[in-house]
């Protein structure tokens, strides 16, 4: 019999040294595109002061495209609103907050629980998010969007907030991009000490909550996700919740 064919060699996004636009935007936004940039280089699964990698697709789109297509209008707020059924979704617009940096606001009802009812407990909860976008903030990176949420009327919810990382990069190949999506936990324990158990919990919970939502994001665009989604048929949320999940 013939021999078998090499193995496909994994095929990682080549990052270049840090430009201008990301010197110069907002802090917060710089500080985590920087290590999330580090994990890029390196092509790698690990953790990086929290930031992890919790989604690695493909668009069949150049990178310097990715804004025009996906961020610049409402396809964010469709995504919310018609496949993770998100409510009272409004987004302000983009304004320029440093060289080649913009920022918006996006407030949101998101659904935490289906078919539960627990007295006192909204099943929309209130989240308001921070999204940064910066173009060509490396070399060989054509866009990122740093996003920081932060919700209301549940536990813990002074103490913590979610931030995301996305970045999009150039490919070898023609009318192709691969990006990255990243995220962390941030646990502030001076407003309100979060226990370490619920806090590894919260990460757990998130980490799936996130790959669910952006992976209705990457079906709506298009893309080829490089690690299959896996089924999540009943999902617990990091407050104790349990709500049902249809796979749409």
């Amino acid at each position: 019999p013939p021999p078998p064919p090499p193995p496909i060699e994994r095929r990682g996004p080549l990052v270049g040294p840090d430009s201008k636009a990301l010197k110069e935007a907002p802090r917060k936004a710089s500080d985590a595109i920087r290590r999330c940039l580090a994990l890029c280089r390196d092509d790698e699964d690990e953790e990086r002061d929290g930031h992890r990698l919790v989604l690695n697709f493909e668009l069949q789109l150049e990178a310097d495209g990715v804004f025009d297509k996906f961020w610049r209008d409402d396809f964010y707020a469709r995504v919310l609103e018609e496949k993770c059924h998100n409510e009272g979704l409004e987004t302000s617009a983009w304004t320029l907050v440093a060289h080649d940096a913009h920022q918006r606001s996006v407030t949101t009802l998101h659904p935490l629980a289906g078919s539960v009812r627990i007295p006192g407990v909204p099943l929309h909860v209130p989240t308001a998010k921070e999204q940064i976008m910066v173009h060509h903030p490396a070399a060989g990176v054509a866009l990122a969007i740093f996003e920081s949420s932060r919700f209301e009327k549940i536990r813990y919810a002074k103490a913590l907030s979610v931030e995301t990382t996305w970045l999009f990069c150039d490919s070898d190949q023609l009318d192709q991009c691969m990006a990255r999506v990243y995220y962390r936990c941030v646990f502030d324990d001076a407003v309100l000490r979060v226990p370490g158990w619920l806090k590894a919990f919260c990460d757990q919970r998130t980490r799936e909550e996130l790959r669910a939502t952006y992976g209705r994001w990457v079906h709506a665009a298009g893309a080829d996700e490089e690690d299959e989604r896996p089924p999540l048929q009943k999902e617990t949320v990091c407050w104790g919740l349990v709500r049902e999940t249809e796979r749409r």
